[in-house]
């Protein structure tokens, strides 16, 4: 089976230094074994190279009302050796003023002329900058003070590639409205409940950047999101759900992904090849798509042919089978949601 589309190249130059920095790091964890002065000069080139473990990317659009909680609230929740990126993506109303009056180290700031997109934005904050590891966060929202630290230890052993959290819904003015559930949901159930539906909030996604460049990050489709998470499955990397909720997502009538028409058209030819691609990963099934569907942002699933549908619906509930009893189903209340 041919490889699924990849997104956007990212700098390769970015990615060469992170496999330089964990390579660095190694070979300092080895000399501590030997002699404090191999181990110091390891410690001192990877000082030179001064990379940070985690940056958060956060692009903005005309957000003045809600930027700067959500930029405080995030460097307030950042561990050490950490970095907040923004990239103001041609605002017109007061968010270059707002984020002016933000001042911390940590905190890098760019701004585009010309709009180049959510997809396009997060593409150039991946190529500008350099990690272990990427997080991701909304203009609009608010980052939880335990998020990160949680989210990097869940990283620690036989570790996921990707990880996200469940999230609290705010309204506009900030209180609360309801709750993604807060179930965890393990590698081997996401890629399942992907196949019925886009479960994952995308501003709580912390991940492994080299996983994001293997599949070539974000590309230039509508349903960014949910897209490169069906790569990520097609790839074979895995994804995980913790269930604390890491971030306050806020819920407003200008949102994108709330308009009728962005939905039905979320559901296009990229989507559907990844879409896919993941199918044939998972369960083995090849399946052909037709017109986009016009229920929904999460309509892969509806708008495969009535006899590839169910095919796709036994596949997973034949694989949820070997999930623990209330995973699997927690898979069979979201595909009966999704039917």
């Amino acid at each position: 089976m041919a490889r699924p589309p990849a997104g956007l190249a990212i700098n390769q130059v970015a990615i060469n230094r992170s496999n330089a920095r964990r390579s660095l790091l190694d070979c300092a964890v080895a000399s501590r074994g030997s002699t404090q002065h191999q181990a110091h000069r390891a410690l001192k080139y990877e000082e030179v190279l001064d990379l940070p473990r985690l940056t958060v990317l956060m692009p903005v659009h005309n957000a003045a009302p809600y930027v700067s909680r959500a930029v405080k609230s995030t460097l307030a929740a950042l561990p050490k050796d950490s970095e907040l990126a923004i990239l103001d993506d041609a605002s017109t109303d007061e968010t270059p003023q707002v984020l002016a009056t933000i001042t911390d180290p940590r905190l890098s700031l760019r701004r585009e002329s010309q709009g180049l997109g959510v997809a396009g934005a997060l593409q150039r904050l991946m190529s500008t900058t350099d990690s272990e590891f990427v997080g991701r966060m909304d203009a609009d929202d608010v980052c939880m003070p335990h998020r990160f630290r949680q989210q990097l230890s869940a990283f620690e052993g036989d570790a996921p590639a990707i990880v996200f959290s469940s999230a609290i819904h705010i309204d506009r003015r900030g209180l609360p409205i309801g709750m993604a559930a807060p179930i965890p949901l393990s590698r081997e159930a996401v890629p399942l409940h992907l196949l019925a539906t886009n479960v994952l909030v995308h501003p709580t996604m912390t991940g492994r950047r080299a996983a994001l460049a293997d599949v070539g990050g974000y590309a230039d489709t509508i349903a960014e999101d949910y897209e490169l998470w069906l790569r990520l499955v097609a790839h074979g990397h895995s994804i995980q759900q913790l269930a604390l909720p890491g971030i306050l997502y806020r819920i407003h009538a200008s949102q994108t992904s709330r308009d009728k028409e962005w939905l039905r058209a979320s559901v296009d030819d990229a989507l559907m090849e990844s879409y896919r691609h993941a199918v044939a990963h998972e369960l083995g099934i090849e399946v052909d798509a037709v017109g986009a569907s016009e229920s929904s942002a999460d309509g892969a699933f509806a708008s495969l042919r009535a006899v590839d549908r169910e095919r796709v619906r036994r596949g997973i509930l034949e694989s949820a089978q070997r999930l623990s009893a209330s995973q699997a189903r927690y898979v069979a209340r979201r595909l009966g949601r999704s039917a």
